[in-house]
């Protein structure tokens, strides 16, 4: 109760706010798709249990080849993957800034 955080009605500060850029198209910069794709072989970083605990076809809607082409999806972008503390970072500040949380001084 002692930590119970309220709102406070009030004017947003303008250097608080976050705004989005794109430095370069990403697309142009995006691997293209295998019509075959290979089966998935486990690395370092994506390992054989982290796609395991995703379920993916877990009902069996997914044909086997569109499990592989999510596989290869997965591997192809495993950099912004965080399955691990260790793994976890922020966003690229070309792209957003840094969020500031606007708070005001009070009285307990």
């Amino acid at each position: 109760v002692d930590k119970k955080v309220k709102p406070v009605s009030g004017i947003f500060p303008q250097d608080a706010c976050v705004f989005r850029q794109f430095p370069h198209n990403p697309l142009e910069t995006m691997a293209p798709l295998t019509p075959n794709p290979l089966e998935f072989i486990p690395d370092d970083r994506l390992t054989h249990e982290h796609m395991e605990s995703l379920n993916i076809n877990s009902i069996g809607f997914l044909w086997p080849e569109e499990v592989k082409l999510f596989h290869y999806v997965m591997h192809l972008n495993q950099d912004g993957l965080a399955f691990e503390e260790t793994n976890h970072g922020t966003l690229k500040e070309s792209y957003f800034m840094p969020y500031i949380i606007p708070t005001i001084p009070h009285e307990p």
